[in-house]
């Protein structure tokens, strides 16, 4: 039975708006302004990171976090799967192990996912929590023991792509999510699907 590693945001829930929204004002509390463009550019790596480089000033870098963590369930709130996200994973979740690795907080996901009925469809659920993605990655195979040829990751990212293949993991790139085709493909994922139809023939 294949492994599957979903990414949360952009793959399974439309919330690029909602965390747009709440990094912009995050940002905006210490007089730094963010582009829907800008924020896109973040997933080219590791999205902490990038937020580091970008505002420099710790304390300037505090007060961000600080807004962030205090608000980030309130901008979530509105977020909502993808139409055919939920389906998708019921006819899945009868013939792969589904896991996901996200930078969204967990209560978040958990929120979402029991509102649509599939939080038991899934074996992991876990967080970066500060780590690199190919970090949770290597820690989701070694607690399922599965190799990396058993799993497939299946992001809206190039960071994580390119974190996945540190992990030796093929790989299969969105075009519905935070970045656009030709950022993704820059990542050289195994596959690149446009909707949700070519990523269940891809995964079937």
């Amino acid at each position: 039975m294949k492994t599957i590693i979903f990414d949360f945001d952009g793959v399974l829930i439309n919330s690029f708006s909602n965390l747009y929204s709440l990094m912009r004002d995050a940002m905006a509390v210490v007089d730094v302004s963010l582009s829907e463009s800008q924020y896109r550019e973040f997933f080219r790596e590791n999205v902490q990171t990038a937020f580091r480089k970008f505002i420099p000033n710790n304390e300037d870098y505090q007060k961000f976090k600080e807004f962030r963590l205090a608000h980030y369930l309130e901008y979530y709130r509105g977020a909502d799967l993808f139409p055919e996200a939920a389906d998708l994973v019921r006819t899945l979740a009868s013939t792969h192990i589904l896991t996901i690795a996200s930078a969204a907080k967990d209560e978040a996901i958990l929120s979402v996912l029991e509102r649509y009925g599939i939080r038991d469809l899934f074996r992991l659920i876990w967080t970066t929590q500060g780590k690199d993605k190919n970090e949770l990655i290597s820690e989701i195979l070694h607690t399922l023991n599965v190799s990396p040829k058993e799993c497939i990751v299946v992001t809206d990212s190039s960071g994580d792509i390119i974190a996945a293949q540190k992990c030796g993991l093929p790989t299969i790139g969105v075009t519905w999510g935070f970045q656009s085709p030709e950022i993704i493909q820059t990542a050289n994922p195994t596959y690149l699907v446009a909707n949700f139809e070519e990523l269940r023939k891809c995964l079937s």
